[in-house]
């Protein structure tokens, strides 16, 4: 190596023997590496060139840097601008992460790259908010996969929803000058709550009997075919014996009379209950599966027999005031 070093450079090498202690620097270090090395197994020799040696040490005490700056016990330092390639973070240790739940940190060596992770069966939802014009990123969270959107509400009338960030918490609030009632349904020998609704304060409160699985058949008025609302509606008021109607997703137009004094659709049983009290004629009211709501301004005394069958599904209730 030392010929091929004179030949190539145009060099005189001298070679001088120097006691192992004389004081100068690194001769010890280098007298133990020596020592060392004789006990080694034969090592494949490698070839480097001037460059690719220089890159190799260049690294290694750049590494020994950053760790040692790693170990620091101060907040905050700054980096010799003598040595490259050095990263100046801007905490620690990487501690003093965000409380996100459900979750985890990736970090690089040099707290410099950091990701967050959801665990598993949780997905990410990233927050946004507009400042002063500009979007910001809000924290993150983590909520369980097949969560349901919080956007698709129950139709509650005449109130509004409070909801947390993480649409974890959610109530009910009635709007002002509404009383919330809360309706319960026994169901297989357990109690369920319902929907609740919102009724006008001052009302006179009644109480109900519900009757499950009992169904009063319907005698039209007068029937259409091919009508739109406008039209039945017209068709109606053209008839004194008429007290409301309705138009089916069929386009059929149903008149209905006495003991009926009104009909909703798309309603659930709830919506029903809470119709019949907002209405003083309203002494009755069945419900039935297909979301109709009929109410009645008669009682379960006042039905001859046949006029009421048992029939799957449909909710017979009568007001109480």
């Amino acid at each position: 190596m030392i010929h091929n070093y004179q030949t190539n450079n145009d060099q005189k090498i001298e070679l001088v023997w120097v006691p192992s202690h004389v004081s100068i620097p690194g001769n010890d270090q280098a007298d133990r590496c020596a020592k060392e090395s004789r006990s080694l197994e034969d090592i494949e020799s490698v070839e480097y060139s001037y460059s690719e040696f220089c890159s190799i040490v260049s690294s290694r005490i750049n590494q020994k840097w950053a760790d040692m700056l790693r170990n620091l016990d101060t907040a905050r330092y700054q980096i010799d601008p003598k040595v490259p390639n050095q990263t100046k973070p801007n905490h620690p240790y990487c501690s003093n992460y965000p409380d996100v739940k459900n979750a985890y940190f990736n970090e690089d060596d040099n707290c410099v790259d950091i990701s967050i992770t959801c665990n598993e069966k949780y997905t990410m939802k990233q927050m946004i908010k507009c400042e002063d014009g500009e979007w910001k990123y809000q924290e993150p969270y983590c909520e369980p996969q097949g969560m349901t959107d919080c956007s698709n509400y129950p139709d509650v009338k005449n109130a509004y929803f409070n909801e947390d960030d993480n649409c974890v918490d959610i109530s009910i609030t009635c709007n002002e000058k509404y009383t919330m009632k809360q309706m319960i349904k026994c169901e297989d020998g357990e109690w369920k709550y319902q929907e609740p609704y919102c009724e006008p304060q001052g009302m006179t409160v009644c109480n109900y009997i519900y009757t499950y699985d009992r169904y009063i058949p319907i005698s039209h008025l007068d029937t259409k075919m091919n009508s739109n609302q406008a039209e039945c509606n017209e068709l109606c008021n053209n008839n004194t014996q008429c007290t409301d109607f309705s138009v089916t997703s069929d386009k059929v137009c149903n008149l209905t009379q006495i003991p009926v004094v009104a009909v909703f659709l798309e309603t659930d049983l709830n919506q029903c209950i809470a119709k019949c009290s907002e209405m003083n004629e309203c002494l009755m009211m069945n419900h039935w599966p297909s979301s109709r709501c009929y109410i009645f301004n008669i009682t379960q005394d006042d039905l001859a027999d046949g006029d009421a069958i048992t029939f799957d599904g449909y909710t017979l209730s009568e007001k109480l005031c």
